[in-house]
Formats: C-alpha cells, structure tokens, sequence
C-alpha cells in the first residue's frame, strides 16, 4: 500500500506558521518591555524613598538639609548627582551607600559631554542655597524661605525635565505619571521637608 502520509510541510503552511509566531511576538514583547519599565519605575521610587528617609533623618539631627557637594569640590547651589552627598554616609551612616544608579540612562544629545559609558546616578538639590530658595522664585511663597530637596530620575523618558523646578514653576508637565502612557514626558522625583509638593507620583 502506497503511505500517502505528507513528509514536509507546504509553503502556504509555512507562511501560516510564520504569521502565526509574529503575531504572538508582536502581543509577547510589548508586554515584555512594559513590564520592566514598571518594574524600573518601582525600583526607582523605592530607592528615592530610602534616600528620602535618610535625609529627613539627617535633618532631624542637623536641623539642615544636605548641601550638594559637586564632585568633592565644597557646597554647591545647582543639583547634583547623589553619589556625592556624602553626608549622609560620613560620619555618621544615615544610609549604608549613596552609590545609585539610575536605571533611565539619559538620552545621549541630553549628555553628550559625559564619556559614553558613563553611569548615572539620581539628580539631588537642596533648597538651601540662594539659587533655589523656593521664596526668589515664587511669589506663592510670600517670601518665606522654605527648605527642602529633590531627588529625581530622569524617568522612561529618559529626559531632562527640570522637575526641580516644579514648585516654583508649578510645570506639572515636568512630572512622570504613567496615566499619561507608561513612557511618557517627565521626571520621576520625591520632594521632601517644607516644600508643598511632599512627593510625585505617590510613595
């Protein structure tokens, strides 16, 4: 008896098969990638919360707010990265490390006078200094001098969005939420002391 049982596959059998796998990595990978930009998201807020919590509690003791300390160079009025508030490590241990990275690398054209390879780590400022006393620039202030910080990352976006300056400017479009597309424009930040907006996006 002649076996008629098919050895291979026709080509419009193939083709099907092939759209079939496409269709099912075209559902699979975008679910892949949201899912750990929220993940990236949840990291982030996590490490701007223990961060918060240590400089609240420097505060407590100091009665100040961490001055920036731009690369070992003494007190700085601008923002800067972390890793380089080492008062909250020395000499007394606020927080075991200030060794963050942040997870939303910025977009090249927003750093390209870092080497390529640089690592980054969150944006802190203090408003302690002349250069962000929140009552300069914000008439809502009545001229009260109002201390506080920042701590931001510059969020699935990977722009610099200046949310820093969010309670002076009140630019809400400064601000990461993901109701407005889970990579969308802004920041993801934590402002902490007598600034009025306490925290964005919860935590």
């Amino acid at each position: 008896m002649r076996n008629t049982m098919r050895q291979s596959f026709t080509l419009i059998e193939l083709l099907i098969v092939v759209a079939i796998i496409g269709i099912l990595a075209a559902i699979a990978v975008p679910n892949f990638l949201n899912a750990q930009t929220r993940a990236r998201v949840a990291r982030v807020m996590g490490d701007h919360k223990a961060i918060g919590t240590a400089l609240e509690t420097y505060a407590v003791d100091h009665n100040i707010f961490p001055w920036p300390i731009g690369n070992g160079q003494g007190h700085s009025n601008y923002s800067v990265y972390i890793e380089y508030v080492h008062e909250l490590t020395t000499p007394v241990a606020y927080i075991a490390s200030v060794a963050y990275t942040d997870v939303f690398k910025p977009k090249r054209e927003n750093t390209n006078w870092y080497p390529e390879d640089t690592i980054f780590s969150y944006q802190y400022v203090s408003y302690n200094g002349s250069w962000a006393r929140l009552s300069n620039v914000s008439a809502a202030m009545n001229g009260q001098y109002v201390p506080g910080y920042c701590i931001s990352s510059y969020g699935p976006d990977q722009g610099a969005n200046g949310i820093e300056w969010h309670p002076m400017t009140g630019n809400r479009d400064s601000i990461y939420h993901p109701s407005n597309g889970l990579v969308s424009n802004g920041d993801i930040g934590r402002f902490g002391g007598s600034v009025v907006e306490r925290t964005v996006m919860g935590g």
